[in-house]
């Protein structure tokens, strides 16, 4: 069994520092490749990533450098569908993405 991984971002909203942000991303799924890797059960059953609400300009370009930095396949988006749309058109073919309403 391995011991949690935790990277310190240092702020409470990845605005204050997204170059330091993007680099912790991309080092936490390089890391979470190689342990699901190492593990058959985690490798098959994959990973849930829930990123901040933060949706605009640097917020939108945040979503897409964690989708592909973890090279998600797919991606559920709650009750945006301007961001949606967006997605659609700039992630690869082979990521699905689905539009979700909010329940309630």
């Amino acid at each position: 069994q391995n011991s949690p991984l935790v990277y310190h971002y240092g702020h409470n909203a990845p605005g204050f520092n997204h170059v330091l942000y993007k680099v912790l991303v991309s080092r936490l799924a390089d890391v979470v490749r190689e342990r699901m890797k190492a593990n058959r059960k985690s490798d098959v059953s994959g990973v849930v990533i829930n990123t901040c609400g933060w949706v605009q300009a640097e917020g939108y370009e945040q979503i897409k450098h964690i989708a592909q930095a973890f090279e998600v396949d797919v991606i559920i988006v709650l009750d945006q569908e301007r961001v949606y749309n967006s997605l659609v058109k700039e992630m690869p073919a082979f990521v699905k993405t689905v539009l979700q309403p909010k329940s309630g």
